[in-house]
């Protein structure tokens, strides 16, 4: 699988074996489908900067993606949806790493060159 830019993150799909989902240094995420050998088959466009971290929640309840990018903004989404659901600001730097908290739905953590946030609930 080939993309225009540097991918800097990836993660699997907790629903489905095939589907994966990569961010770039385009400022974009790419959902992917291994089974075929086709290009993304869907973009996601509305970060300002390169995409540096991305996460799907490990709840099966609950399908939904994190990205952290250097426009210093998380959004969230639905991979089922075409644009984000939300976007939360609070850093002062460029965000390194988005993970979602493997006991806690709806809870996540990043981190960025200044400070850590520990997000309880995204909604």
């Amino acid at each position: 699988f080939d993309w225009n830019d540097g991918l800097f993150d990836v993660t699997w799909s907790e629903n489905n074996e095939h589907i994966l989902v990569t961010c770039s240094g385009d400022g974009s995420l790419q959902l992917w489908d291994t089974a075929r050998a086709a290009g993304p088959l869907q973009v996601y466009k509305e970060h300002t900067q390169e995409v540096y971290s991305v996460d799907w929640s490990q709840t099966r309840c609950e399908q939904l993606v994190v990205s952290g990018s250097w426009d210093q903004t998380i959004k969230l989404w639905d991979p089922t949806v075409g644009k984000s659901l939300c976007t939360f600001r609070g850093h002062e730097s460029v965000i390194y790493s988005t993970i979602w908290s493997p006991h806690i739905p709806g809870c996540f953590a990043s981190a960025s060159g200044k400070e850590f946030i520990y997000q309880k609930r995204y909604l």
